[in-house]
């Protein structure tokens, strides 16, 4: 566990607490706050936990059956007096849930957004969003989304991360237009695609 601290004043106010707990393998299961000062005790709920009560939020993963593969993750906050075994049912709520499959190691890769009131990914009602991302090896090179039973592409990635020098200034980027015998050189810091592209001069245009 640590403790966070606001020491914009003159002495530090403590802010927050966060503890972790784990499971038998040494995997995080759960990671909570619990909240000492801030906004968002006066805001927490919509109006505060009330008197002698602390305002909580946490991380909550759940794994597969062989404990290191996550499955669900979800964020809680509750109010607690710190006296009762639990706490009532209308200061704890669920806030957010997410549900993550796997068609293969680095394969492809689901990612639900689930109701919280009713977190079954089976129902398709119960899916508010869903983004899958396909990978070669570790390097994701696309996501995409399901659209009426068709796939979506919301976003394509050429693997590689290389600085190109030219003309005596280089740079990250992902194009770069060089005229005709321009001193340059390309650097790899990864294994990088690369598309070259050579463009003929229109006929009767002078050197560009």
């Amino acid at each position: 566990s640590y403790e966070t601290y606001d020491t914009s004043g003159w002495l530090p106010e403590l802010v927050s607490k966060t503890f972790y707990y784990y499971n038998d393998v040494g995997n995080v299961t759960r990671i909570v706050d619990q909240w000492e000062s801030g906004g968002i005790v006066e805001s927490f709920m919509g109006g505060g936990c009330g008197p002698m009560t602390t305002a909580y939020t946490a991380t909550r993963f759940e794994y597969a059956q062989n404990g290191r593969t996550v499955v669900y993750a979800m964020k809680e906050s509750w109010c607690w007096d710190r006296e009762e075994e639990c706490p009532p049912g209308d200061k704890y709520s669920v806030d957010h849930v997410e549900h993550y499959r796997y068609d293969g190691s680095r394969q492809r890769y689901l990612v639900q957004v689930l109701d919280p009131d009713d977190p079954d990914p089976t129902d398709p009602e119960n899916v508010l969003s869903e983004r899958w991302s396909d990978y070669d090896g570790d390097d994701v090179y696309g996501d995409f989304e399901i659209d009426e039973g068709n796939a979506v592409t919301v976003r394509s990635f050429e693997p590689g991360i290389a600085r190109v020098t030219a003309g005596g200034s280089d740079g990250d980027g992902t194009w770069v237009h060089m005229p005709p015998h321009l001193p340059h050189s390309i650097r790899a810091k990864t294994p990088v695609v690369m598309l070259l592209l050579l463009l003929k001069k229109a006929p009767g245009a002078g050197a560009t």
